[in-house]
């Protein structure tokens, strides 16, 4: 019996080996989550954010085989409340690797943004680069890392609906074709004077009716759920109305704010 103990233990203990990872993570945060819960029961809830993962998904591998056809990826996602993180691990990759996950990871952060804000979710995000631990297994689940506090701080502190990059992880997150799909703006801080930061441009299509964003529809978004405006949810909805200007996804007779 003594053996067969030294057994168990051995494996248990295996099972809760702890492998740090180098790559990217994105921390995204959903505004007016408490407005969604009262709105919608908790599993029509996570069920919304589901289907935006997987519209996601499908819009890469649809529009994107170019990414995905080589080999796939290594996509973890975890949701927690009104938090959502993405991680990828890109270590140990060859450039040209390297760059499809790096270009992988951007397009699906700014898709998944792109279809929960449809959804009525808009939600503020960051991502950052470096080593971490994000594992689910035997009911346990380990979140930590470096990059998770630098995505976190950074998500919090935007006065919009977006995806920036953590400045010292541009090198990173942004290599190769990735920088692609960012853009450099003046972006509005909670407490601190505006800096610039690239962001994620959204990837809007089939909006509304005209195949095109628009004003109303940001509107609408924002309120949905029974979120309403205050004038917190007020300024993030014209400062994001600002930066669809700037990404030219928002015609300029469409920029009036509310």
């Amino acid at each position: 019996m003594a053996v067969e103990f030294r057994r168990m233990t051995t494996e248990a203990k295996s099972s809760h080996q702890i492998q740090i990872k180098t790559g990217l993570v994105a921390y995204f945060d959903i505004l007016g989550y408490k407005n969604l819960l009262l709105a919608n029961s908790v599993e029509d809830s996570i069920k919304i954010i589901d289907t935006a993962m997987l519209q996601a998904l499908d819009e890469i591998e649809g529009g994107y085989k170019s990414i995905t056809d080589k080999r796939p990826f290594d996509l973890e996602t975890f949701v927690i409340s009104d938090s959502i993180l993405v991680a990828l691990s890109t270590g140990g990759q060859s450039n040209e690797g390297k760059g499809r996950g790096t270009l992988f990871f951007a397009v699906f952060c700014a898709e998944l943004m792109t279809h929960l804000f449809q959804k009525g979710l808009p939600t503020r995000g960051a991502i950052a680069s470096g080593d971490f631990i994000a594992r689910s297994k035997n009911n346990r689940v380990t979140l930590a890392g470096q990059p998770i506090v630098d995505a976190h701080e950074l998500a919090s502190s935007l006065e919009l609906a977006g995806c920036a990059i953590v400045p010292s992880s541009e090198a990173e997150a942004l290599f190769g074709s990735a920088r692609e799909f960012a853009q450099l703006y003046q972006t509005p801080i909670k407490n601190s004077p505006a800096c610039e930061l690239h962001l994620l441009r959204y990837c809007f299509r089939n909006f509304d009716e005209e195949n095109s964003i628009s004003r109303k529809k940001i509107i609408e978004c924002f309120e949905a759920h029974k979120k309403g405006l205050n004038p917190n949810s007020l300024g993030k909805l014209n400062n994001t109305i600002h930066f669809l200007k700037k990404c030219n996804q928002l015609p300029s007779n469409e920029v009036k704010t509310v």
